[in-house]
């Protein structure tokens, strides 16, 4: 499943603020009894590494950002497997705030919340996903 995030007239990168929060953008297969049968997500965030810094100090190091950004849209790919072709394609756009981040990656966290942005459903076709 591709799809594009466009910022429409936000002025800066999405979510902005401090170093710890993210966008989440979670797909799911639905199957005839509603159940979920395929799944995949996608964090949109900065990617940080620690390093030690010039005073000799560790500290976080920006190494990759994908947040949705100034004039530019965002594509995203999320695998739902075979299963999920020709299924309905409950979608979710989830705005979250990490309380702390948890192994090297920050990929893993404690999260302090969770606020749907915005989601849909995508009606079951031939073409899905």
């Amino acid at each position: 499943m591709k799809l594009t995030l466009t910022p429409g007239d936000v002025g800066h990168a999405f979510p902005t603020g401090d170093l710890f929060r993210r966008l989440v953008v979670v797909a799911e297969a639905i199957g005839d009894d509603w159940t979920v049968i395929g799944e995949d997500s996608r964090e949109l965030r900065r990617r940080f590494e620690v390093r030690t810094m010039a005073s000799g100090h560790l500290g976080r190091h920006m190494v990759g950002d994908d947040r949705v950004g100034v004039g530019a849209a965002t594509p995203v790919t999320l695998d739902l497997g075979e299963q999920a072709r020709g299924r309905a394609i409950a979608w979710r756009l989830e705005y979250q705030r990490v309380e702390h981040p948890l192994g090297g990656d920050g990929s893993a966290a404690v999260l302090a919340g969770s606020t749907v942005v915005t989601q849909g459903l995508i009606p079951a076709t031939l073409e899905n996903p």
